[in-house]
């Protein structure tokens, strides 16, 4: 769904499944204001490299809202907890061990919280049309 046109996806879904049929996305979420500023802001900057295609974009609020609207139940699932681990990546390109496992154990120390979770970068979004 973070490459295509969410609208027109929701639709699709919406007209392939049968009521009660749930349809399951592994998406990018928009959710963490930290993450979406570093998006906006920094990477493709600084030597920072913007990896991904150019249409994609991680889903908002208001996407999980219009997914919701066109097809009825959506429920986000945060499964892992990935963000520190997200600039390992990006700013240090995972050249050190050390900072890398670093970055695992911060990630891990947090997914263990269920409030902070819901600002992971992986979201699986299950759809289930009413």
């Amino acid at each position: 769904l973070h490459h295509a046109d969410v609208r027109e996806c929701a639709l699709e879904v919406r007209r392939l499944l049968r009521p009660g049929g749930t349809a399951v996305f592994i998406e990018n979420s928009a959710l963490n204001p930290v993450l979406r500023f570093a998006r906006r802001h920094v990477v493709g900057r600084f030597g920072i490299p913007r990896l991904g295609t150019i249409d994609e974009h991680p889903l908002t609020a208001e996407d999980y809202a219009l997914l919701e609207s066109l097809l009825g139940k959506v429920t986000l699932h945060f499964p892992v907890f990935e963000f520190f681990r997200l600039f390992d990546r990006q700013i240090f390109r995972f050249r050190s061990k050390t900072v890398s496992r670093l970055m695992t154990a911060a990630d891990a120390a947090i997914e263990c919280r269920p409030r902070v979770r819901r600002y992971s970068f992986r979201v699986l979004v299950e759809a289930t049309r009413t």
